[in-house]
């Protein structure tokens, strides 16, 4: 069972305080491993067809904004996002150094310019994962324990690097 973040960290530090308080009787208590949260690795995942290897950070906002829209073999990069929060968005975003908000209206801007579309927000890691499969030139990110060999991944975010 996964417990949020801020859950996890307050019963570490009710379990360290109790073997504070409670002097050489308590120096034994462990914490329970299962209970704090493990970093989150978020995969960054392209369809097979896409030819690049591996991206920079820059090289990922530039596609995530639109500043570049096609891969270096010509074809038209296709972004998808993760419609619902939670902490792969959330590390993805950090990665980005850009609030989901603030790329939202890049791309609203890029929409009114004629210059981009909107990426296709998608539910789940699982649609994601489908549809990044599916799409010749897709772009998107998951947790790295949901990769398969239906796509590659072409960044690996840990968080807590």
């Amino acid at each position: 069972m996964r417990l949020p973040r801020e859950l996890s960290l307050a019963l570490v530090t009710l379990v360290l305080s109790a073997g504070l308080l409670c002097g050489g009787v308590c120096a034994q208590t462990q914490v329970d491993a299962a209970l704090i949260e493990p970093s989150i690795s978020v995969a960054v995942i392209v369809h097979p067809s896409v030819t690049s290897d591996t991206l920079t950070r820059n090289e990922l906002l530039d596609y995530y904004t639109g500043e570049l829209q096609e891969w270096p073999d010509g074809t038209r990069v296709v972004i998808k996002d993760l419609k619902a929060k939670g902490p792969v968005r959330a590390a993805f975003y950090e990665f980005l150094g850009q609030r989901p908000s603030r790329l939202k209206s890049i791309w609203l801007r890029n929409l009114l310019a004629g210059e981009g579309e909107r990426p296709e927000s998608l539910g789940d890691e699982q649609k994601m994962l489908e549809v990044v499969a599916a799409t010749p030139g897709s772009i998107g990110f998951i947790s790295a324990e949901w990769v398969d060999p239906r796509v590659r991944t072409i960044i690996l975010i840990d968080e807590g690097r």
